[in-house]
């Protein structure tokens, strides 16, 4: 109960240019929508929109365990909520928690997601992660990091 199947992307299907949804491989994922813990926060008084900010993160986080990645327009339809308050949403918990949620922009580096690198080179430059770390915790490759690292070095000097 509180369950649905959703075909998210499949995590590790490269995107190119011109490379649209119907010729990508879908990878079937089950979302929890609606949890115990969830009735429990609200049964307590918790605001419909700290319950629902994460929702969305642990909807990202099991599509992400499952070999899926979701865009935030699937977030949108499965929450019945519009694209602008996901967005703001998700840009809300990734501030205030300090982390990189895995969505299609940033597991694919698409979009407007790119500010993640913000996060990397924080991670690694005031925080002092190693870049195994920050790959975990980011949701990209080690050899992504450093690749950034390696961009943000470049422009430092």
């Amino acid at each position: 109960m509180g369950q649905i199947l959703w075909y998210a992307v499949a995590k590790d299907e490269k995107g190119g240019y011109g490379k649209n949804m119907k010729n990508l491989r879908l990878q079937p994922v089950v979302l929890s929508i609606v949890t115990y813990e969830d009735i429990q926060k609200r049964a307590k008084g918790v605001s419909l929109k700290e319950i629902r900010k994460c929702a969305e993160a642990r909807i990202l986080h099991e599509a992400d365990k499952q070999s899926g990645t979701l865009a935030q327009t699937d977030l949108s339809l499965i929450l019945s909520n519009t694209l602008t308050t996901i967005q703001k949403e998700i840009a809300e918990y990734e501030r205030e928690n300090n982390v990189v949620l895995p969505r299609r922009g940033t597991v694919h580096d698409l979009g407007r997601s790119m500010s993640h690198k913000k996060v990397i080179c924080r991670k690694s430059v005031i925080d002092r992660k190693a870049t195994p770390d920050i790959a975990l915790e980011t949701y990209h490759s080690p050899m992504a990091v450093d690749r950034y690292l390696g961009d943000f070095e470049r422009q430092a000097v």
